[in-house]
């Protein structure tokens, strides 16, 4: 079986109240199984704090024991992930999983208060309870995320994208042609478009009002970097906006917009985006202490705007993602997109990045143990 985004809906804990904490006891009664995770500190340079860790694998990665597919509920409701020295549960959210022979994935956010660069850290999975019922919850996400999508299908209204932050700015796709249709993504499931008219609408909300410092992530590719392609806009770029600008080397390179309009950053002028066709992480970071964008791409700093002039603007417009200017038949597709009120460093991104697409370099897998 497959599930995404299950009808274990995202959710406010109702057990913490209105001040909810980070931190809960697990007593690990009920449960059979377990299987520690460890981070390989040696791939940061500085700890990363209130970060949420991707956790993934599928059977062509191999990671996990091969009985967890067999031992853990099909619908996931039973992974409980807490801190191996503290026993702290922390937060969830369980993206996907399926638990299916031969195309085994799963796809887990877990919200951890620090990752350290000078010790491994270690996780506990515990799986292997038939009557728990561990619920997704918004709380997953720090409150700087104002906007997280994983860019599936709602699976009660396949018209819609989901919002995994507490704020439920949740997307409605075009009409007709101009629909975005799911399929596989690197990660879970994407959203695919075919030409410049495909795309998503997020409802205008005080959340997406960024007028300071912010971070955009997108996990995406297209088949050709021709075109100009939307990553995300809210009124045509006058309040903020990003575009692959089209090249002609088979390669894009990233315009971000603020202030009314105005073009104030050009980055990654020389066109060393991600090659045409493969998986891509941005992080497209706008810091108003330095009055600079930068752009990360593959986990590393690939540009640094000019010093920017204009000031950012708040308005009441709507957020369109995917599609893009002009006239084209171009494949492009969009696996996660994120925005943050906070000017995301290089340790965080990298962090995002590995997590995506280069999983094993990051963390490694235990042998299963019984409770």
């Amino acid at each position: 079986m497959i599930l995404v985004n299950p009808a274990k809906a995202i959710k406010v804990n109702p057990l913490l109240g209105g001040t909810q904490k980070l931190y809960r006891c697990f007593s690990g009664i009920g449960w059979s199984k377990y299987v520690e995770l460890t981070i390989d500190h040696t791939q940061l340079a500085a700890d990363v704090s209130d970060h949420t860790l991707l956790i993934q694998d599928t059977a062509a990665l191999a990671l996990m024991p091969a009985s967890f597919w067999t031992t853990v509920q099909a619908d996931g409701g039973d992974i409980v992930v807490v801190d191996a020295r503290s026993g702290r549960h922390f937060h969830r959210e369980l993206e996907y999983i399926n638990t299916a022979g031969g195309s085994e994935a799963l796809a887990l956010h877990v919200r951890m208060p620090n990752v350290s660069s000078a010790r491994d850290e270690v996780l506990r999975i515990y799986y292997g309870n038939a009557s728990a019922n561990e619920p997704n919850e918004s709380m997953a996400w720090a409150s700087h995320w104002k906007f997280v999508s994983h860019m599936a299908d709602n699976p009660a209204d396949a018209t819609q994208i989901l919002d995994s932050t507490r704020n439920n700015n949740f997307g409605t796709k075009g009409a007709g042609a101009a629909a975005p249709t799911e399929v596989a993504g690197t990660v879970g499931r994407a959203q695919q478009g075919l030409d410049q008219a495909a795309s998503i609408t997020v409802a205008d909300h005080a959340s997406l009002r960024l007028t300071g410092d912010m971070t955009i992530i997108q996990v995406y590719r297209a088949a050709d970097y021709a075109p100009t392609l939307y990553l995300v806009q809210k009124n045509s770029a006058k309040e903020f906006g990003a575009n692959n600008q089209g090249t002609t080397n088979a390669k894009g390179r990233i315009r971000f917009y603020h202030g009314d309009g105005a073009l104030e950053s050009l980055l990654d002028a020389s066109g060393v985006i991600a090659t045409e066709g493969t998986w891509n992480v941005l992080g497209i970071v706008r810091s108003m202490t330095a009055q600079r964008a930068y752009l990360y791409e593959s986990g590393a700093l690939k540009s640094t705007g000019a010093v920017f002039t204009k000031t950012p603007i708040a308005g009441t417009d709507n957020v369109r993602l995917m599609g893009g200017t002009g006239t084209f038949t171009v494949t492009h597709e969009t696996c996660e997109l994120r925005l943050s009120s906070v000017a995301l460093g290089a340790e965080e991104n990298k962090l995002i990045y590995q997590a995506y697409l280069t999983p094993a370099t990051l963390y490694g897998y235990g042998t299963e143990q019984s409770v």
